[in-house]
This record gives C-alpha cells, sequence and structure tokens, in this order.
C-alpha cells in the first residue's frame, strides 16, 4: 500500500490505520485482534488512546469509549513488548479558549487550504475550530502523518 507520496506504509501505520476503520465501523469483533496486531508492530497504547480518543468527533463517543473498552480488554493481558509510549500530558492550550480557537484555525487552514466559515452556525464554527482542531489536534501522542 502506498501513501500519497508513493511511500510504503509502515506495518505500524497499517495496524493503526485498521484500528481506526473498524473502530469507526464499530466491528468491535475485529476490532479486537487488530488491535493486538498494532500493538506487536509498534503501535504504542497511548497512540491508540490518542486514536480512539480523537475519533470521538468524527464516529461519537459510543463507539470512541466502545473501541477504548477493548483495548482495555486487551491490556488485561498485556504482552512484554508492548509499549506503553510517551506519557499523555495534559494541552496546555486547553486552559486558553482563544489559543485554542485560533490555532484550530491555523490547523484547520493548513489542513484544508482554508478555514471553513460556518457563521450561520456560530456554536458549529466555535466547535469545530476550537474543539476540533484546536483542543484534540494539540495531543502530542499522534505525528501529523498518523493522524
Amino acid at each position: 500500500m502506498a501513501t500519497v507520496n508513493s511511500q510504503t506504509l509502515t506495518e505500524r501505520q497499517k495496524g493503526l490505520a485498521e484500528c481506526a476503520c473498524l473502530m469507526a465501523q464499530g466491528d468491535l469483533e475485529r476490532l479486537e485482534p487488530a488491535v493486538k496486531t498494532a500493538l506487536d508492530n509498534g503501535v504504542t497504547i497511548n497512540e491508540l488512546k490518542e486514536a480512539f480518543s480523537q475519533l470521538y468527533a468524527y464516529t461519537g463517543f459510543p463507539r470512541s469509549l466502545n473501541a477504548l473498552g477493548v483495548l482495555n480488554k486487551v491490556l488485561e493481558n498485556k504482552q512484554a513488548n508492548w509499549q506503553e509510549g510517551k506519557p499523555w500530558t495534559r494541552p496546555e492550550i486547553w486552559d486558553d479558549a482563544a489559543k485554542a480557537l485560533k490555532q484550530g484555525t491555523e490547523v484547520q487552514t493548513k489542513l484544508s487550504g482554508r478555514a471553513f466559515d460556518y457563521a450561520f452556525c456560530p456554536q458549529d464554527d466555535y466547535y469545530l475550530k476550537s474543539h476540533l482542531f484546536g483542543d484534540i489536534f494539540a495531543g502530542d501522542q499522534l505525528t501529523p502523518a498518523d493522524r
């Protein structure tokens, strides 16, 4: 499988993508073995937590929480080769809504080429820019490519 830049995805990247896809589909039966394989192939526990948490914005909290439940179940029989990953830290931006909005607008613009304008529904405009692209993207567990 090749990326846009004609680079082959690593087994780690494929594992992370498979887990994200299965979580989005709500396919918990197939997610459990995929989580184990992803962990075996170098995805860290904290990266999976971050991915499943971030995906709530696209798939809803029930699917996010269900996927985290699968991960927690898998971790009951944690293998020695599975890595925790870097510790989670609370993003500083969470303490400043104006910074989150500014950063979120910048991230959204960088990713899509422009900031979306939902001024007709100001609350969604704020949620999208400040929360999704600001608060959620402020996490440091996943690289931009992983996201």
